[in-house]
């Protein structure tokens, strides 16, 4: 009966260490350290170069993979801003016509008023109907917001007290800087 004891603990112990290790490897991050650099300008020039941390590089990935998706949510919205500029534009010109003014008198056309009333419902209906689209978008862009300050929050060590107007990331999706810099004279 002891020998089964010691046994099922071997047994027991080994299927932990096992299993911690499989977990260490399943963790491992899939990046090499200098993958991922912080390029930090001022004016115009390079003032300095980090690799960055696993804490960054994790933030930054959160925030490139949620900023993808915020371009699903756009889209619906995309697809009827030519609309809604139509409209717009549309109601500006009528209320150029329906008020017409002068140092002395104010004019108003009732049947431009008319128009335009009739513009700004087609305008408020075709909001109303893609309003599910907005709010979606508000609500991704509340959570772009949370990520995007982990991510500056996880910048700032590295950061602090380097004076800069610019960063860029390198990564292995985009290993070399593409950063132009139009300097003021």
């Amino acid at each position: 009966m002891k020998n089964l004891n010691k046994i099922s603990i071997v047994l027991l112990s080994s299927g932990l260490f096992t299993l911690a290790a499989i977990a260490a490897n399943i963790s491992k991050p899939t990046y090499q350290e200098g993958d991922y650099r912080i390029l930090v300008s001022n004016d115009c020039e390079l003032v300095a170069e980090y690799n960055m941390t696993p804490a960054q590089i994790t933030a930054y990935q959160e925030l490139q993979k949620i900023e993808g998706t915020m371009h699903e949510f756009e889209r619906p919205i995309k697809a009827i801003e030519q609309q809604m500029q139509v409209y717009s534009d549309q109601l500006e010109s009528l209320t150029a016509l329906a008020i017409q003014e002068s140092d002395t008198t104010l004019h108003i056309d009732k049947n431009y008023l008319k128009q335009q009333e009739a513009v700004a419902q087609q305008l408020t209906d075709l909001v109303q109907l893609h309003q599910a689209d907005f709010d979606a978008l508000g609500q991704q862009g509340a959570k772009i917001t949370a990520v995007a300050q982990k991510f500056e929050t996880a910048m700032a060590p590295t950061l602090d007290g380097v004076e800069h107007d610019q960063i860029e990331i390198l990564s292995p999706e985009k290993p070399t800087s593409d950063y132009y810099c139009h300097k003021r004279m």
